[in-house]
């Protein structure tokens, strides 16, 4: 794989309060496999958190996401990371 190619990938630093809330929630899913758990419901909310993060668009999603996307178009669009408590 060629260098150009991964200078020119965008990478998005969090601010406080989004590194906050991927670690707590990186936390809670590391919690949760200690404990034999199924985690894929908080590692879905960190990849929403992620998405919104970049700006993808809910276009975007549903093509990383292969339609498997599990919030409504309207869901996605109110997500806002300044809601979330940590």
């Amino acid at each position: 794989i060629n260098k150009v190619i991964f200078e020119t990938i965008p990478i998005k630093y969090p601010d406080d309060h989004e590194e906050q809330i991927i670690e707590s929630k990186v936390n809670e899913v590391l919690r949760f496999k200690e404990e034999d758990l199924d985690s894929k419901a908080v590692e879905k909310e960190i990849d929403q958190l992620v998405y919104k993060m970049y700006d993808l668009s809910y276009e975007q999603v549903q093509v990383v996401e292969e339609g498997e996307f599990g919030l409504s178009e309207e869901e996605y669009y109110n997500l806002s990371l300044e809601d979330i408590e940590v």
